[in-house]
């Protein structure tokens, strides 16, 4: 049996939550992984920078033909980022774990009897949900003053939990 001939073989909203979970997914790992949940600037008249902020990394903004550095953000000593980073690992470790058991009842023989298995993955992915959502709002009302530097990773985090929490209602659906 091939992957195309199991991936037809799943029920419609199966394979629908299936792809809707693969697009949270690659929205998950960009906001994840990049460091353009703000955009950074440079102020001619001012004379100072505003740096590219993500969840892990801090990389300074500076006219061209100067180098620019970027700082972990590791152990921060702010709290808001500190709960937005917790709130993002629990949301993509969720994420990636409920793909993962609905790509494995899809395509593998040895879950396709196993309905606990999508029970686990529809609730992980509505947990991931929630805590991207709370690593969004949390961002969000950290950086209201300055909304409009809110760069591409912050938006990804958006769709990433609106789309966890379609897969994960279509997971549950699909199970009964």
């Amino acid at each position: 049996m091939t992957l195309k001939d199991s991936f037809m073989r799943a029920t419609l909203l199966m394979r629908i939550a299936v792809i809707v979970a693969f697009v949270a997914q690659a929205c998950s790992w960009v906001s994840f992984t990049t460091t353009s949940w703000t955009r950074g600037y440079f102020d001619p008249l001012e004379g100072r920078s505003l740096p590219y902020i993500g969840l892990w990394r801090s990389c300074s903004y500076s006219p061209p033909k100067f180098a620019s550095g970027c700082n972990f953000l590791d152990g921060t000593p702010s709290d808001a980022l500190a709960m937005t980073q917790a709130f993002g690992i629990v949301g993509f470790v969720g994420l990636n774990l409920g793909f993962l058991l609905v790509v494995l009842k899809i395509f593998t023989d040895k879950l396709k009897g196993n309905s606990e298995s999508l029970l686990i993955a529809g609730i992980s992915m509505i947990v991931s949900a929630i805590s991207w959502l709370l690593a969004f709002i949390i961002f969000l009302i950290m950086y209201a003053p300055s909304s409009s530097l809110l760069g591409y990773s912050f938006l990804l985090a958006g769709f990433s939990f609106i789309l966890a929490a379609v897969a994960g209602v279509l997971v549950l659906c699909a199970r009964s």
